[in-house]
C-alpha cells in the first residue's frame, strides 16, 4: 500500500529528530525517495535559522563599561572612607579609654607610705609613693558607713612610666574637733571620719584612727607641706 504525503509529513519532524522507529525511518525514507514535495519539508527542516549578526556599538558599550566602572570605584571609594573613619575612632576611643580613664585602683602592694605625722596644726599627713614605676594622676575617695575613709589612688588600665625624679605628693587631712575636712580635696567631706585607710575596700592599709597619737612632723616635713600649701 502507497503511502501517502500527509502521513510522511506527520512522522518528518520525528524522522529529523532521529527519534522515530527503524519500520518509519525506512518507510520516511523510501517515500522520499520519488517525492519531491516530501524532499522540500525536509529540507526546510533542516535548513538552520541564521539571524543576521549585528556589531554592538563598541563605543556605547565601552562608556557603559566605563561608567559603571568609574561608579562602582567611587562607591567603593566611599564605604572605604566611612569604614576607614570609623575603625579610626574606634581605635582612638579605644587608646583614650584604656590609657586617660582612671578605673584601675593600684594595690596596696604597690604603695608605700612614708613620713606619717602630724603638723603643728594637728594634721595628719603622709606621703605616698608607688613602687611599681607607674603613674598614678588620681586618687579615689570612699566613704564607709562605719566612718572609715578609704583613700584610693586609680590608673588607667594601660598606665604609663612616672616620669623620673619627680617628686611623690604629700596628703595632707585636717581633723579638727567634730567638723573634719581635707586641706588638699575641700569637696571631700570630712565629718564623722574617724578612720583613714590607703587604699581599696578590703586591701585598705590603716594610717590614723581617732585618738591614735602620731609623731610630730619634722622641720623638713614641715617646710615641704607649707611650699605646697603657698
Amino acid at each position: 500500500m502507497k503511502v501517502t504525503c500527509q502521513v510522511i509529513e506527520d512522522l518528518l519532524p520525528l524522522y529529523h529528530d532521529g527519534v522515530c522507529s527503524q519500520a518509519s525511518k525506512a518507510l520516511v525514507e523510501e517515500h522520499i525517495k520519488d517525492c519531491p514535495s516530501c524532499q522540500e519539508e525536509l529540507r526546510r527542516m533542516e535548513e538552520a535559522l541564521v539571524l543576521p549578526h549585528v556589531a554592538p556599538d563598541s563605543e556605547g558599550a565601552q562608556k557603559a563599561i566605563a561608567s559603571a566602572w568609574k561608579k562602582a570605584k567611587r562607591t567603593a571609594y566611599v564605604k572605604g572612607i566611612v569604614l576607614a573613619g570609623v575603625l579610626c575612632v574606634l581605635v582612638v576611643g579605644a587608646f583614650l579609654g584604656l590609657t586617660q580613664w582612671d578605673v584601675v585602683p593600684v594595690s596596696a602592694n604597690a604603695m608605700k607610705v612614708s613620713d606619717l605625722s602630724e603638723l603643728p596644726d594637728g594634721s595628719t599627713v603622709f606621703r605616698l609613693e608607688f613602687t611599681d614605676g607607674k603613674a598614678v594622676r588620681s586618687v579615689r575617695y570612699d566613704r564607709g558607713e562605719d566612718g572609715s575613709l578609704y583613700v584610693t589612688p586609680v590608673r588607667p588600665v594601660l598606665a604609663f612610666a612616672r616620669e623620673e625624679g619627680r617628686a611623690y605628693p604629700w596628703h595632707v587631712f585636717q581633723f579638727d574637733g567634730g567638723e573634719r575636712k581635707s586641706l588638699a580635696f575641700p569637696s571631700i567631706p570630712m565629718d564623722g571620719v574617724t578612720k583613714l585607710y590607703v587604699g581599696p575596700r578590703g586591701e585598705g592599709t590603716l594610717l590614723w584612727e581617732e585618738g591614735m597619737d602620731l609623731p610630730a612632723a619634722t622641720e623638713d616635713v614641715i617646710a615641704e607641706v607649707s611650699l605646697k600649701g603657698s
